[in-house]
């Protein structure tokens, strides 16, 4: 439900063609590929011209990466948001282990589609932009890094968690970097605000490997 929904909406109400604001220049260089206006939004750039390669009308293609990624984003919320409400049904066993009612699941689902079928995010999934493929990437590594917090409470760093957050990240400032700017709080936070980095700076590491990954 948290794809087959917004994906069928998303697909229906794409633009068959160009749209205002960025979209122009997006398809352009997408086509090429080129260059799109500064900072150039290398990984969006590479997936539209993946995109452009599919049968069909390149505009209407390149469109519909945002929706595809609009979808993968309201997916990502679904989870992330039931992860939070299972984690606290649950916080002694960090995930949230507890059996969940049925109706309870709706709660995640009703805010993620709420998320999803609001602007900007449904009015960006309809043409060329480059947000969604940003704001998929930094939900993506916020919930990776509650998997590494959540889990493995007062060990190690589990490393390769780390790698994948900052990767994650890191692509999604590759796509736009001012609105990824933004993720980094709530990755201090939860880095700050895991078990055992209770005290003292133990959290400074992570955080900082995290970083070192994503500008990498």
């Amino acid at each position: 439900a948290s794809v087959l929904l917004p994906g069928a909406v998303f697909y229906l109400s794409t633009a068959p063609n160009v749209c205002l604001v960025d979209a122009g220049a997006l398809t352009l260089a997408a086509a090429g590929p080129g260059v799109a206006h500064p900072a150039g939004f290398p990984l969006w750039t590479m997936l539209g011209w993946v995109s452009t390669q599919f049968p069909g009308s390149e505009i209407r293609n390149t469109n519909l990466l945002s929706a595809v990624c609009a979808t993968l984003l309201c997916h990502l919320l679904w989870r992330l948001s039931r992860r939070w409400m299972l984690r606290s049904l649950s916080p002694a066993s960090g995930t949230g282990s507890a059996a969940v009612p049925p109706l309870l699941e709706l709660g995640p689902l009703c805010g993620a589609m709420l998320a999803g079928l609001g602007f900007p995010v449904w009015g960006f999934a309809t043409f060329a932009e480059v947000y969604h493929v940003t704001s998929s990437g930094l939900v993506a590594a916020i919930l990776v890094t509650c998997h590494w917090r959540d889990n493995n409470p007062g060990g190690m760093a589990d490393d390769s968690l780390i790698a994948a957050g900052g990767l994650l990240f890191g692509m999604g400032a590759c796509a736009h970097h001012i609105t990824a700017a933004l993720a980094l709080p709530a990755l201090i936070f939860l880095a700050a605000t895991r078990p055992s980095a209770a005290t003292g700076m133990a959290w400074a590491g992570p955080a900082l490997r995290h970083v070192g990954i994503a500008a990498a």
